[in-house]
């Protein structure tokens, strides 16, 4: 092979090699500056679902906090039922005027339902931008379980199952009994009756009712604990991975 020919034949690889190099690099370069979008990407979606679950945390302390005020004003209407003056300081008709001062309230407590807010707004943005985004494969699994599987059931508990209902599984019964004990002025306050108007048969059916909503409340809070473990943990989690 004569000069010519190889230096044509060496031009020719030269050219292909810094074709191939550019390619490469420019290919290389891509996928680099993609990675950088994605973990920025990733960072922001992080973000976002730590200061939604910091929203969490409080909404499920307040539920909780609801569910007790709802016990313990159960218990106030036990204590009026069964005339059990717990505090000394009070005696039996010094109690039953502050039941009668708050009843409205206190009906309201027992029976209202609690709102269940989930702030899911950066969960939802990951879905869409797809969860292979997020490069921890355990970080991906506990948000996951929480938002797919932790969340629907304090969801499914609170709002949609039978157990939350009070107003249409109680009120009725409740009310049929517990009107023999109150009567409403013309100003709509509510005054109490002395207790022992009511047979005996009938208060206890009223504290059983009673029961049945305190125990289903108290069922929920333990719900409720075992879920903000899990927020608390997770959030702690995503702030460790975000350092």
């Amino acid at each position: 092979m004569d000069s010519s020919k190889k230096n044509k034949l060496w031009a020719l690889l030269f050219e292909f090699l810094t074709i191939f190099v550019s390619v490469t690099a420019a290919f290389g370069f891509t996928r680099w500056n993609d990675n950088i979008k994605d973990r920025s990407s990733e960072k922001k979606i992080l973000l976002e679902i730590k200061n939604g679950l910091e929203q969490d945390i409080l909404d499920v302390q307040a539920n909780i906090r609801y569910h007790q005020e709802a016990i313990y004003n159960i218990q106030l209407l036990q204590s009026y039922l069964f005339q059990d003056v717990t505090d000394k300081n009070l005696t039996s008709t010094q109690k039953n005027r502050a039941l009668q001062d708050s009843l409205g309230i206190i009906f309201h407590q027992i029976f209202a339902p609690v709102i269940v807010e989930q702030n899911i707004a950066g969960y939802e943005t990951l879905k869409s931008k797809g969860l292979e985004v997020l490069q921890d494969d355990k970080l991906r699994l506990d948000i996951i379980s929480l938002y797919e599987y932790d969340y629907q059931i304090i969801q499914k508990s609170e709002e949609t199952s039978f157990g939350g209902n009070f107003d249409l599984l109680y009120f009725s019964d409740f009310n049929r009994i517990m009107s023999k004990l109150y009567h409403l002025t013309a100003n709509n306050q509510f005054v109490l009756k002395d207790v022992n108007v009511l047979p005996e048969n009938e208060k206890n059916e009223l504290s059983l009712l009673l029961n049945k909503i305190a125990t289903k409340r108290i069922n929920s809070i333990s719900i409720y604990n075992d879920l903000l473990k899990k927020i608390q943990f997770l959030d702690r989690e995503l702030k460790s991975y975000l350092q």
